[in-house]
């Protein structure tokens, strides 16, 4: 099982940096923290002309006019993240209706989007905890890549956390490449938390 992970590892890695080299994504071209979201080995900027289509939606923002000598449009500084950031949010919401009156006939959920198959990856049970960390770490820099956040509790283990991410992934969703959806797995009653007890963070607010 050990090699067989190994491979898996791999091509997580290849599909994460597959699509940083489309469509970097939506944080990290905002200049956003995110604890998912460092550039992946082998990521060498964003794509040749990345930004360019949107230069009629967003006149005068200098980012997408200055190219640098790669001909890439350089990422927006600082200081232009919230008009970023209101421009993205247009953009969201256009991405949105486009994909509620255009959807085909079968909705397809992440492992569709990401390139992957459910039977590709081993029940929690037949992995170490070592194997676990590492496939929950890749798997939510997969889903961040492609936009998505899941909202875990920061000490979670991924014994916890691999099968609710794989079981999310069986789902109907659409795919945006500005703005991002947050994923929760917790309805916010702590006596049905899906992380336990010893993990659950909003038993913290309910009890104050």
């Amino acid at each position: 099982m050990s090699l067989y992970t190994l491979q898996l590892l791999a091509d997580l890695h290849s599909a994460i940096l597959a699509r940083w080299r489309v469509h970097p994504p939506h944080y990290f071209e905002m200049g956003l923290p995110e604890r998912w979201l460092d550039p992946p080995e082998g990521y060498d900027g964003p794509p040749m002309g990345f930004g360019l289509d949107d230069d009629a939606a967003a006149p005068g923002l200098p980012w997408l006019e200055d190219d640098d000598e790669t001909g890439n449009p350089t990422l927006p500084p600082p200081e232009s993240a919230q008009v970023m950031a209101n421009l993205d949010f247009e953009r969201s919401i256009s991405e949105m209706e486009q994909w509620r009156d255009e959807a085909p006939p079968e909705r397809q959920d992440m492992f569709y989007h990401f390139g992957f198959e459910p039977v590709q990856f081993p029940p929690a049970e037949r992995l170490n905890d070592d194997e676990l960390a590492a496939l929950t770490q890749a798997l939510c820099r997969l889903w961040a890549a492609y936009n998505f956040t899941p909202v875990l509790p920061d000490a979670a283990p991924g014994r916890l956390v691999y099968p609710l991410l794989l079981k999310r992934m069986e789902e109907p969703t659409f795919v945006m490449t500005h703005g991002h959806i947050g994923v929760e797995f917790c309805e916010y009653e702590p006596s049905e938390c899906p992380w336990g007890l010893e993990y659950c963070t909003c038993k913290d607010f309910t009890e104050s």
